[in-house]
Parts: structure tokens; sequence; C-alpha cells
């Protein structure tokens, strides 16, 4: 067995995409260097790619799930702190959801509709207890007053 594994097309795509000589720029020892790489790839949509990844590294596949994970990018392992992540397989009976750990640090998953049902429970307690409901009544209203005072909606 090799040392080093065979590159694939996932794992190129992955290191391409993050290596900032496909703008030009080298780094050696805290450095920049832009004149030892062309630049293939202008620096405005290198910096929008970044930006895509940390949002999908925040936020999961949630654009492309077929069901709703409510909790992706508010759910952090209690292991390691990283994101939770919807996710769903096919077991014994049939398909199941859950929330996993992004780093798969051996957190066991979380089942998707009891731990959703539970924290918009703990949620909705919160919310209506008598002093967090007069403080979120504010709020709202000071939210509208800033972002509306100066359209015609206000009046």
């Amino acid at each position: 067995m090799h040392k080093y594994k065979m590159l694939n097309k996932h794992h190129m795509s992955r290191v391409c995409i993050h290596h900032n000589a496909y703008i030009g720029k080298h780094y050696i020892h805290g450095k920049v260097y832009t004149e030892r790489y062309p630049a293939i790839v202008d620096e405005e949509t290198f910096n929008r790619v970044q930006k895509r990844l940390a949002e999908n590294r925040k936020y999961g596949a949630r654009k492309n799930a077929k069901i709703g994970y409510l909790l992706t990018g508010k759910l952090f392992c209690g292991h390691c702190g990283s994101s939770m992540q919807g996710r769903s397989g096919n077991g014994n009976g049939g398909k199941f959801h859950y929330y996993a750990c992004s780093k798969k640090c051996g957190k066991k998953y979380e089942k998707k509709v009891p731990l959703e049902r539970y924290v918009v429970q703990q949620v909705k307690k919160y919310l209506f207890e008598k002093t967090n409901l007069d403080r979120l009544s504010e709020l709202v209203y000071d939210y509208y007053k800033t972002k509306y005072s100066q359209s015609s909606i206000a009046d």
C-alpha cells in the first residue's frame, strides 16, 4: 500500500478551489508573492466561491434537502462544537431522518422529529413567559420603528 492516496476528482476540486495560486498569489512564510503564478481566476470570483463554501460548511445541503431540517445552522455538537447537520438514511424500518456532527467526532446521531419537537416546545415555553413576551414585543416594535420609520409603510 502506498503512503499517499491516489488523487480523485473530489479531492482535486476540494483542494484546488481553496488554493490562492489560482488568483496568482503564493504565500511563503507569511509573505505574498504575486509574480510567481499567473492568475487563472479573477479575485472577485475566487472570493465569491470562498464565501459560498463557508456558507455550505455552515448550513450543509439544506438548500437541496427534500425535507426541512429546522435546526441546521443552529445546532452544534456537544462533544466537539462543530455544526450538526440534517441527514437521512434507509434502515430496516424505512427512511429515517437525523442530525449528525459534521466532523463525525463520535457523537451519536440525534433523531430529527423528537429533537425538533423538544426545541420548539422549549422556545415556545420561553417566549410565552410574561416577562419574555413583553421584552420580545419591545424588540419587535423597536425593530419595526427603525426599519420602517423612513418609509410610507410606517404611517
